[in-house]
């Protein structure tokens, strides 16, 4: 995946590292401050650039922060691929290094319900990804386990990612909150144990080839 420009717009090798440069210095204005102590024309100040310059990029502050969520994504895809489960017990015990941009995540998370906002589209298409990733694992750590024919990979996926949205609202609310534990539980008690995460990758691989 890479970064496009907005619709109606050519875009350019110079566009595509401005916006670039943007969203970098917004995710380290946010992971410093937090989404709410971050302007415009802070994140404009960080580049070098006039604060009209970056509606030039992106069209509101929404946007703009919608789109280092993507950016985020883009850069992490590689890790999730191989095999997801253990990608998110890995993120959950990562997240303390980014605790703002969790709560960014989260905001535009409750945002999304709003099929107007900036932010539906974007989580819309990342939960259907993710489902998709999940269940893959799902499946290759099923069949590591030998669990029953039956066993339904794709509600289990659902099942992690909504425990894990719900942990991650938890642990913004309570630090004390250790979602890794939690979600070993979940993972033990669906019989998708970490132990055999290696195999499981191989075999994930093998299924997507």
């Amino acid at each position: 995946m890479g970064i496009a420009e907005p619709s109606g717009r050519k875009p350019n090798r110079a566009g595509v590292r401005r916006r670039e440069q943007i969203l970098a210095s917004a995710e380290r204005l946010v992971r410093e401050h937090g989404h709410t102590r971050v302007s415009l024309q802070m994140i404009a100040d960080e580049v070098g650039i006039s604060q009209p310059a970056i509606h030039h990029h992106f069209a509101s502050r929404d946007e703009l922060f919608v789109e280092l969520l993507k950016y985020r994504d883009e850069h992490a895809v590689e890790v999730v691929e191989p095999d997801a489960i253990a990608a998110l017990l890995s993120a959950a015990t990562n997240s303390a290094k980014s605790r703002h941009l969790a709560a960014l995540f989260t905001h535009y998370a409750s945002s999304a319900s709003d099929e107007q906002h900036p932010a539906h589209r974007y989580f819309l298409e990342r939960q259907r990804l993710m489902v998709h990733y999940f269940t893959l694992s799902a499946q290759a750590r099923a069949a590591h386990a030998r669990l029953p024919q039956d066993f339904d990979a794709r509600r289990a996926a659902t099942l992690l990612l909504t425990l894990s949205d719900g942990l991650l609202t938890r642990w913004l609310i309570d630090a004390d909150v250790d979602m890794r534990a939690e979600l070993e539980h979940a993972v033990h008690a669906l019989g998708l144990d970490a132990s055999g995460a290696a195999d499981a990758a191989e075999a994930s691989d093998a299924q997507t080839s």
